[in-house]
């Protein structure tokens, strides 16, 4: 009989739409999560998943003839092929989101707010956070992106600021040597420079700056989140001769009396994390 013949096509048939629905809920659920820790950080996940490279355009390149979808299409599949598109979207955009710790030894010696300027004890903004290390101590981008500043700058000593996209940029203070050009693209984890204590500073040390927007915004919530924004990204960053983990513990030393008024004196004000959007 017919029936009969349609029988296993149809168990078939059955077989994937379930595989469907299963992979079609793990999308979304893998989606919810990305989405939820970049609210966590303070930003919009719209502007992760509105974009479609790490430089901003509106959309990745593609093309090809139109081929209409025929109305007998299951549902499913479609819907299955948007959740995995946002999916795909956002996650390559995690790459742009500055999670990698820029120094593998170090310790925090001053943190992102207002402090007491050590050369003249005004109040003053501190628009990055602090982390103290051996000179030529290797540093590293945070996040894909592109250099938009390698050399000198006022109380930063020398410098190396990354454009990341979607608005996020990342700034690295008082290096010994430098080791990009502007224009250069650099991955995740990408050796840039190395530590010193060039332009204001007292000591030794990084000092790195997430800017969002052209607004400096605390730099913790972003390095706390790395294991998870690394995790998302689905790809690991090796250290040429040495392990690193990027949620160890860390040594909190003493203050650090450092840049605290000019290192980002010339920028705009400075607002809280959780107003970006």
């Amino acid at each position: 009989p017919r029936a009969d013949m349609l029988a296993p096509f149809r168990a078939l048939e059955d077989q994937q739409l379930a595989l469907v629905d299963r992979a079609a809920g793990a999308a979304e659920a893998k989606l919810r999560t990305t989405r939820a820790m970049i609210i966590r950080l303070g930003l919009d996940p719209d502007r992760f998943i509105g974009t479609g490279d790490s430089n901003g355009a509106a959309q990745p390149a593609m093309g090809g003839p139109f081929v209409p979808v025929s109305a007998n299409v299951e549902p499913r599949f479609k819907d299955l092929f948007l959740s995995w598109r946002k999916l795909n979207t956002i996650q390559a955009a995690v790459a742009s989101i500055p999670a990698f710790m820029p120094v593998r030894d170090y310790r925090y010696t001053s943190s992102y707010g207002v402090r007491s300027d050590p050369f003249n004890g005004s109040n003053a903004l501190h628009a990055g956070v602090d982390m103290a290390g051996s000179t030529g101590e290797p540093i590293f981008a945070s996040a894909d992106g592109i250099v938009k500043t390698a050399g000198r700058m006022n109380g930063y000593g020398n410098l190396v600021e990354l454009d990341h996209g979607r608005g996020i940029d990342t700034r690295y203070g008082h290096l010994s040597k430098i080791l990009v050009h502007a224009g250069d693209h650099v991955q995740q984890g990408q050796e840039i420079g190395r530590m010193g204590s060039t332009g204001r500073s007292t000591g030794t040390h990084l000092h790195f700056e997430v800017r969002v927007d052209g607004r400096s915004v605390n730099p913790r919530p972003f390095l706390d989140a790395s294991e998870f924004v690394l995790a998302a990204k689905k790809s690991t960053i090796g250290i040429p001769g040495r392990s690193f983990d990027p949620t160890a513990p860390q040594d909190f030393g003493p203050v650090l009396n450092d840049d605290i008024v000019t290192a980002s004196a010339d920028g705009a004000q400075a607002a809280a994390i959780r107003s970006f959007r």
